[in-house]
């Protein structure tokens, strides 16, 4: 927002707009905090999360504010409190939340540790098929598009951003959008292309199988630290686009899952080999990782890589790397007290 427009009215109280926290597909989101008191049972936190757009870009906030609307109330979605203009700004504001994924795995030493991995692969199978299951897909699944919780509930993973999520189906009637194939313009793609699907990149018809595909890529880049795409140079976007997906389409599973747990292997399999209008098999998929967390003689106890105290061996058993447990925690307690 510009200078003057410092402050925004939400709901009859007043919200200072304060610093970037972060940007989605059609916005920016800054930190915004409550004026005074406010008004008496007022259900707005007295800081939140505000994401702006310009009213000269089209309405992409009202139609983001519907998805949530769909998903309120449920765990892993934030809560949307109101949705409106302010100068020449639209807004939606939000619960605010903790560090994303890209930031914790940055923060972690782009490695995660195969209890964390497993944590946050069970919990994101749970997200995402619950917004299957109103009839929408993400179709922008990324680190930077997962936040854990703020004060209180960092241990739960939130998605966010859905500002290109799509129905793939009539929510009322269940009927599936119809097939459709653009096959040689990877150069137009919706989506993040590090971890698009192989089938969004040559202009196919969005649908779970996307969703799947993209977490499947998601969850190797956090074991390994990377993609084989990623260092994919070339002269322009529209070619980098191509390049990453003939690198995507020629590199073999096993290329791609080299030193991946067999379990992790397995789901990418599973996403690879999905139809279009098929349903995942999101049970399946949970069972692969509740096996490779007792095969890991692990729990699901919600304490990962980056705010264990006692356990600076976690990664070291999975990479060969050693970690300052102790060190990390206290660090992690200063990323929340910035968001």
């Amino acid at each position: 927002m510009e200078k003057h427009e410092a402050t925004i009215e939400i709901k009859n109280e007043t919200f200072t707009v304060g610093r970037l926290i972060g940007r989605g597909s059609f916005g920016d989101v800054r930190l915004g905090a409550k004026c005074g008191d406010g008004v008496d049972g007022s259900r707005i936190p007295s800081v939140i999360a505000i994401k702006l757009e310009e009213t000269k870009e089209g309405n992409q906030l009202e139609l983001e504010a519907k998805v949530y609307k769909t998903l309120s109330g449920v765990t892993g979605f934030p809560d949307v409190y109101a949705v409106g203009e302010a100068g020449a700004h639209r807004y939606m504001a939000m619960q605010l939340l903790g560090p994303s994924l890209e930031d914790l795995f940055s923060f972690s030493g782009r490695r995660f540790s195969t209890k964390t991995l497993c944590m946050i692969a069970l919990q994101l199978l749970r997200r995402i098929e619950f917004l299957h299951s109103k009839s929408i897909v993400h179709r922008d699944l990324k680190s930077a598009n997962v936040l854990m919780g703020g004060a209180g509930d960092e241990a739960t993973l939130y998605v966010i951003d859905f500002g290109l999520a799509k129905h793939f189906r009539n929510p009322t009637t269940h009927k599936h959008v119809a097939y459709r194939d653009e096959c040689g313009n990877p150069t137009h793609m919706t989506g993040t292309a590090r971890f698009a699907s192989i089938n969004t990149h040559l202009g196919m018809a969005y649908s779970r199988r996307d969703d799947i595909e993209s977490l499947g890529y998601l969850l190797v880049y956090f074991w390994k630290g990377s993609l084989p795409w990623q260092n994919v140079e070339a002269m322009n976007r529209d070619r980098k686009y191509v390049a990453i997906c003939d690198k995507k389409m020629n590199t073999p599973l096993a290329t791609l899952c080299a030193g991946c747990p067999a379990e992790l292997r397995s789901y990418v399999a599973a996403a690879l080999a999905l139809g279009f209008d098929e349903k995942p098999d999101y049970s399946k998929y949970r069972k692969l990782f509740e096996k490779l967390l007792t095969r890991k003689d692990k729990t699901f106890d919600g304490n990962y890589d980056w705010n264990l105290f006692d356990a600076p061996e976690r990664v070291a058993a999975d990479h060969s790397q050693s970690r300052n447990g102790t060190l990390r925690s206290v660090l992690y307690k200063k990323m929340m007290k910035k968001t």
